[in-house]
């Protein structure tokens, strides 16, 4: 409730961009201004209109854009929301809650990732498996390491000696080719590293759609890869393999909501996605 002669501060318009001030983190708007204050040791990005955040020296929770308590802390780690989802950990296991702070399903992984597409991959008995929305294995937890299916489609790892391969959920169809590594799918296309030690992009019939051509590769999203050169820099490409932002900086995150965070000679700060920096702080 709020007291006589006082306005509720409304929920700001816009993104929200992590940026830290002595150890702790808070947030900025796209002008780079202080929007919530720097007040927790660990935060995490807004989605579905909530980030993660610990309590100094206490448990981790959510905070709406007011940098309100949403759901209040009491786990002992915390991801990101995804379909309605966010996976929590208590008591040494991982599992997910909903919006309101409820169980829906219930601690029982020793690791698990955010769903995409109705699937999450989690790990249980020292394996790699892949679970539905419910919580059920629909591919048992069997595998060394596994990566997040798109469209039925995931790349899997037997044990450390063994190639990475391609597999489906519906049927359960191995492609053919084996690489030395595969990342996540993105828009159908995932990063593989040749033989050659260089990375392309695999389609999920594991032909290579994108020739192995770069130094390092990150898997698609919001219709963008980064991609790092021989001389080190990173820039992002679409999906025919065209550059749409040139590479000029020394690492560069995946795009989320329009936004990608990258780290230049000078500092840290976000891009859109044509390259523009809306800010830059110094590291």
């Amino acid at each position: 409730m709020v007291a006589a002669g006082q306005r509720k501060q409304p929920e700001p318009i816009g993104p929200l961009f992590l940026v830290t001030n002595n150890g702790s983190v808070g947030y900025a708007d796209s002008a780079g201004n202080l929007a919530i204050a720097a007040a927790w040791p660990l935060a995490g990005h807004f989605f579905e209109g909530m980030a993660y955040a610990q309590k100094p020296a206490d448990k981790f929770g959510y905070i709406n854009k007011r940098g309100q308590w949403a759901i209040k802390p009491g786990f002992d780690a915390a991801g990101d929301f995804s379909e309605g989802k966010a996976r929590v950990q208590k008591g040494g296991k991982w599992g997910y809650i909903n919006q309101q702070g409820s169980w829906v399903i219930p601690a029982q992984f020793s690791l698990c990732y955010d769903f995409s597409g109705g699937y999450a991959m989690a790990v249980a008995g020292g394996k790699w498996g892949i679970i539905d929305t419910t919580g059920q294995w629909v591919v048992m937890p069997q595998h060394y390491d596994i990566t997040q299916p798109w469209q039925d489609w995931y790349a899997f790892k037997k044990s450390l000696q063994d190639a990475w391969q391609l597999a489906c959920l519906r049927p359960a169809a191995i492609a053919g080719q084996r690489w030395g590594r595969v990342k996540n799918f993105g828009h159908g296309l995932a990063p593989a590293r040749h033989e050659d030690g260089r990375y392309g992009f695999v389609d999920t019939t594991g032909q290579w759609k994108l020739p192995a051509a770069y130094k390092q590769a990150e898997p698609f999203s919001e219709g963008l890869a980064a991609v790092q050169g021989d001389d080190g820099q990173w820039g992002y490409i679409n999906g025919t393999g065209l550059w749409v932002v040139a590479p000029r900086f020394s690492k560069a995150g995946l795009f989320r909501q329009g936004y990608a965070l990258v780290e230049t000679a000078s500092g840290i700060g976000y891009i859109n996605n044509k390259g523009q920096l809306l800010f830059e702080r110094p590291r």
